[in-house]
């Protein structure tokens, strides 16, 4: 998942990413369907531009039934963000401001899931490889210590170890 500002910004995040499936995973067939509308055909020339080799499928636009699986995925994608913020409590005022994050954090776990009817993680499938990542794995909302240095040596013992911060 990328989060952008603006719909420009997905020229250079895509190209880099196209580049670095081609260069450091080896995989070279990418089909990308989207709709018909000019920033995607702008993509395209970008890519073509950039010598990446993709195949785009556009459908009509207002048609979410073309893409049925990720349409899908969407839906968990953001019922498991708001079930996240829910249990984390976080007020709306913090969901608003860290919901990319936290959708973030919801994709990094699905691409580690195993399930009935996938038998490898999206992750090791992709990438050939399992990532180490899973143990340090915490909780979206938790709370925590980031301990900061006081620039004089002695520090009282009732002093602040550090800030509070929210992962």
């Amino acid at each position: 998942s990328h989060f952008l500002r603006a719909k420009s910004d997905q020229y250079a995040i895509l190209i880099r990413l196209l580049k670095e499936l081609k260069m450091k995973h080896k995989i070279s067939q990418v089909k990308i369907r989207c709709d018909n509308s000019g920033e995607n055909h702008k993509l395209r020339e970008k890519c073509t531009d950039n010598k990446i080799n993709v195949q785009f499928e556009f459908v009509p636009p207002g048609t979410p039934q073309y893409n049925g699986q990720v349409e899908r995925k969407f839906a968990t994608l953001y019922g498991r963000v708001r079930a996240m913020f829910i249990h984390a409590k976080l007020p709306q005022r913090l969901r608003n401001i860290l919901w990319a994050e936290c959708a973030q954090h919801a994709t990094f776990i699905e691409n580690l899931l195993v399930t009935p009817t996938r038998t490898t993680a999206p992750y090791t499938a992709l990438f050939g490889t399992k990532t180490d990542t899973l143990p340090t794995l915490r909780q979206f909302g938790e709370m925590g210590i980031v301990g900061f240095h006081h620039n004089r040596k002695i520090r009282g013992k009732l002093d602040d170890p550090g800030r509070p911060c929210i992962y």
